[in-house]
């Protein structure tokens, strides 16, 4: 039972200072690690192995929350960035990109890449019109 209670308890520690490095706190060190409080999930003075199963659980889930908004943020600025190279491409504003466009677009792409040093020939590392 004890190696149960001493097992939970530094997987407790471990998230939670997975979980302050993950805030941005980056602080490893005691102030890192949850408090008594913390813990003690029913508030009776006593921290059990349940107290710390069900720490662990919030912690995991905090930081999955965490992780899934980074994702979404992520997805949106790709989502921007992803918008703004088809506007560039589609060139005469209809909404799609024909194959008139996708060849002029990728012609100025080898110009650039040649005038920057960053390519051969134009149609060299899948430029130019294929």
């Amino acid at each position: 039972m004890k190696k149960t209670i001493l097992s939970a308890l530094a997987l407790t520690i471990a998230l939670g200072a997975g979980a302050a490095y993950a805030r941005g706190n980056g602080d490893m060190g005691p102030r890192a690690l949850p408090s008594f409080e913390e813990l003690d999930r029913d508030g009776n003075g006593q921290v059990t192995l349940e107290d710390l199963q069900a720490f662990a659980e919030a912690r995991r889930a905090e930081m999955e929350a965490k992780r899934a908004e980074r994702m979404a943020e992520r997805a949106a600025q790709m989502g921007e960035r992803g918008q703004r190279m088809f506007d560039r491409v589609d060139a005469n504003d209809d909404g799609v990109v024909d194959a008139e466009e996708y060849a002029a677009f990728t012609d100025q792409m080898a110009e650039r890449m040649q005038k920057r040093g960053k390519g051969g020939e134009r149609g060299e590392r899948g430029w130019g019109r294929h």
